[in-house]
Order: structure tokens, then C-alpha cells, then sequence
């Protein structure tokens, strides 16, 4: 390979990667405007950051696609390269980490409404009651509490 062409695939590589960098931080704050609209209970927020979370990480699979490629031209990326790299996969983890984090809150809420459906509807979802004949019975609707 040429000493141009190399610089050439440099040069691209490092944009790529710039690319990258400026992408997980958008994903990242992404994340936390979902964490943002969660702990404020705004569905439109939720929905945008949702759209950010989808456009970052699709342009992140479009711009990976292309340092792959670049890869497989580069016989060995340059230092500032891969501390580039390292940069991104840092930032990734990060967003790992908050999309994580907005799951379980996510997962605990969606158990709080559950519950709160299965006291309203009387439905008691894989749990097994006893009637006040002492028989089994699997969820269902729910019982009077008391009789006048």
C-alpha cells in the first residue's frame, strides 16, 4: 500500500471514529433524557429519547460497518486510532450501563402496574389462592371482603 493511500485510509478511519465518539455521546445523553422523562413520568420525552436511543444506535452500526472495512485495508490502526477506539468502547460501556439502569426502573414500574391491575381486577397472575372453602384456585375475580 502507498504512503498516500495509507494516510488516505488514516484520515478516514480517524473521521469514522470521530463519527463514533460524537454518536455514543449522543446515545449516552439520549439515555439519560429516557431517565430524565422516566423519573418525571412524561410520555413525550419518553418517546423522544427513544427516537434519539434508535437513530444513535443505527447510525452507530452504519459507521462500524465502515471501520471494519477500513480495518481490513490497515494492517495496524494508528495510536491515536485506537486510543480513539478505546474512547468509543468507553462511552459505549457507559451507555450499557444507563440503558441498564433505565430497564430495571422500566421493569419496576411495569411490576407496580401489574399489581395494582391484579388488586383492581382481581386477578392475581401466578399465584395460587385458597377460597373460603380452603380450595385451591388460580387467580380469577376477586371475592366479596365481607357480607352484611
Amino acid at each position: 500500500m502507498s504512503a498516500s493511500l495509507r494516510a488516505e485510509m488514516d484520515e478516514a478511519l480517524s473521521a469514522v471514529l470521530a463519527d463514533m465518539h460524537a454518536t455514543a455521546g449522543a446515545l449516552l445523553q439520549a439515555l439519560a433524557d429516557e431517565r430524565q422523562a422516566l423519573d418525571v413520568a412524561d410520555p413525550a420525552a419518553l418517546n423522544r429519547a427513544g427516537d434519539g436511543k434508535q437513530a444513535s444506535l443505527k447510525r452507530l452500526e452504519e459507521l462500524d460497518v465502515e471501520r471494519l472495512q477500513l480495518l481490513r485495508e490497515i494492517d495496524t490502526p494508528r495510536t491515536a486510532e485506537q486510543n480513539a477506539w478505546r474512547t468509543v468502547l468507553r462511552i459505549l460501556r457507559e451507555c450499557q450501563r444507563g440503558n441498564q439502569r433505565n430497564g430495571i426502573i422500566i421493569g419496576k414500574r411495569l411490576e407496580h402496574v401489574r399489581g395494582a391491575l391484579a388488586v383492581l381486577t382481581g386477578n392475581q397472575p401466578d399465584t395460587t389462592l385458597y377460597d373460603p372453602a380452603g380450595l385451591v384456585r388460580h387467580g380469577g375475580r376477586s371475592l366479596p371482603l365481607a357480607r352484611a
